[in-house]
This record gives C-alpha cells, sequence and structure tokens, in this order.
C-alpha cells in the first residue's frame, strides 16, 4: 500500500502495511477511492487475477482408448519369461518387465494429439464497477465475483 487508508480530521493519515493474499501478485491496480457515507476509512478497489495461461507440458500422453490390448497380450504371452528371468534378481526381473511394457505400450498405444486448445485470457474481476451495488464495510472489505466461469 503506497498511500493513505484512513485519513481523519486533525489526525495523522495512516495505512494498511498488507494485503494478505494466498498467491504473489495476485492483485493488481489498487484505487483509493473516497469514503462511504461518514466513514474515516478509504474504500479500496482492486483487480483481481483469478486465471493464468496454462503451462505447457512435455509429457508423453497415451490414448489408451485405441489401444490395440489383444496385441500386447499376445507380444507379452509369447515371451519365454522363465528363460528370459533364469538367474535375475527380483529387481532385475522388475526393471526388464517395466521395459518390455513400455516397448510394448510404445507399439500397441498410440500417443494423443495435440488439440489446439484457445488461449485462456485473463479475468478479472473488476470492483469498481460493482462498487454501487454494494453497501457499507462489504464494499471495504471484499471483492465482488460478477464474473461466472
Amino acid at each position: 500500500m503506497n498511500d493513505a487508508t484512513r485519513i481523519r480530521q486533525n489526525k495523522t493519515p495512516t495505512k494498511l502495511d498488507y494485503i494478505f493474499t494466498e498467491e504473489e501478485n495476485l492483485i493488481e491496480m489498487i484505487n483509493y477511492d473516497v469514503p462511504l457515507g461518514k466513514s474515516d476509512h478509504v474504500v479500496l478497489t482492486w483487480k483481481l487475477l483469478l486465471a493464468t495461461s496454462p503451462i505447457p507440458s512435455n509429457q508423453v500422453k497415451y490414448n489408451y482408448h485405441k489401444g490395440d490390448y489383444w496385441s500386447i497380450q499376445n507380444s507379452l504371452q509369447r515371451l519365454q519369461w522363465k528363460d528370459r528371468w533364469k538367474g535375475k534378481t527380483v529387481n532385475e526381473m522388475w526393471t526388464d518387465f517395466k521395459e518390455v511394457l513400455r516397448e510394448v505400450v510404445d507399439l500397441h498405444i498410440p500417443l494423443k494429439k495435440e488439440r489446439k486448445k484457445r488461449k485462456k485470457q485473463i479475468i478479472q474481476a473488476d470492483a469498481e464497477e460493482d462498487q454501487g451495488k454494494m453497501s457499507g464495510m462489504a464494499a471495504i472489505l471484499s471483492v465482488p465475483f460478477r464474473k461466472k466461469f
């Protein structure tokens, strides 16, 4: 806060030191408006950022609904597991099984196609527009959420 938030006659103006939020940079453009009625507290209005742009993912995503599970089953049944794992420790068998399963999944489960997503815009709840609809302390202490998702 940069300016005084409480102004009384013949007294030194005071200001609110902090605004607490769950995330950094959640509030932008704080406005100091005239007090309501006979109050000596200024009305604070601000823009509250409700959404952010998505972070792109480089993770491989499989389309399991379109997988060829008969081929996966046949591939796994054709392997001679006893001969393959003869003389190996449990950890070596587990590592080998994971590698075989990854190879079979890569062969028989297609990747999901990237959809072009619409860019999400940052939605701002504008307290100034709705200030007249609220009365008393509610206008000072809260930001009205009039926009629906």
